[in-house]
């Protein structure tokens, strides 16, 4: 019996040196391709490399979970949660954050109904005057867009995710959206493929920016005692896969899957 119990004992200390301390990182909900719920399961270009970084990581275990954006940047402010992705850097609008290293390189661009007549080649903000456009609820569209409308340039109405957006300015209701471009060409495309999208009434016009998503961490660190720790071996392992050109290779395998 005595040797029953202590083989017990062995499996259980191996087991916690095996799988680690969890650790769970919550992502947006409605960012495909980045970061998505199907079927209950997180999915995503994030999701994809938050797994390759676990594998790397063996002093913890990390678990994806979903939240709607707005509310994750609230629980992440009151310290109900350590972690949440993929954040831009926003300094002064979100002082309650910290961030990881750059994971991955997105382009904020602007898509217009196409008879607006804005092209690649229009000015922003001056030949948007007027022009009525969407963005994510909860999203930091950037310096640009916000100075754009305090100037009265533009009107900004916000929506929950990208394929609501879409849809209002397909159904006319927008005139043109901010957000990452891969996330505004995926979503077309699979609306185009349902017969929702005629595959032309949209434009890319200009690019705005190109931000980095990133691991936002809560500063309330007390309340996550392994914090700094995670995220110190967090960092490091980012850095060699991008080094490597991991990271890189699955951001480019959704990208081959947008223009088949």
């Amino acid at each position: 019996m005595f040797m029953k119990i202590l083989n017990w004992l062995v499996l259980a200390c191996l087991s916690i040196d095996t799988y680690g301390q969890e650790v769970t990182l919550y992502g947006d909900d409605e960012y495909p391709p980045y970061s998505y719920v199907e079927n209950a399961i997180q999915k995503g270009i994030y999701a994809d490399i938050l797994r390759k970084v676990d594998k790397e990581i063996p002093d913890y275990q990390i678990v994806l979970k979903a939240l709607p954006w707005k509310r994750g940047l609230r629980m992440l402010h009151h310290g109900d949660i350590a972690f949440l992705y993929p954040p831009y850097k926003r300094l002064k609008e979100r002082p309650y954050m910290s961030y990881s290293l750059p994971i991955l390189r997105e382009e904020l661009s602007i898509f217009c109904r196409k008879d607006t007549q804005l092209t690649p080649a229009s000015i922003f903000p001056d030949d948007f005057k007027g022009m009525l456009v969407g963005e994510n609820l909860g999203f930091s569209s950037g310096d640009k867009i916000h100075k754009a409308r305090n100037s009265g340039f533009i009107k900004l109405s916000s929506s929950k995710g990208t394929l609501a957006n879409l849809k209002r300015l397909i159904n006319r209701s927008l005139n043109c959206y901010v957000n990452d471009r891969l996330s505004i060409l995926y979503e077309l495309h699979l609306l185009q493929a349902q017969g929702d999208y005629d595959g032309e009434s949209i434009v890319e016009t200009v690019s705005i920016s190109n931000e980095y998503g990133h691991l936002g961490v809560t500063k309330k660190m007390a309340n996550f005692p392994y914090l700094k720790d995670f995220l110190k071996k967090f960092n490091h392992v980012v850095k060699r896969l991008d080094e490597k050109g991991e990271i890189k290779k699955i951001a480019d395998s959704y990208l081959i899957n947008v223009n088949k």
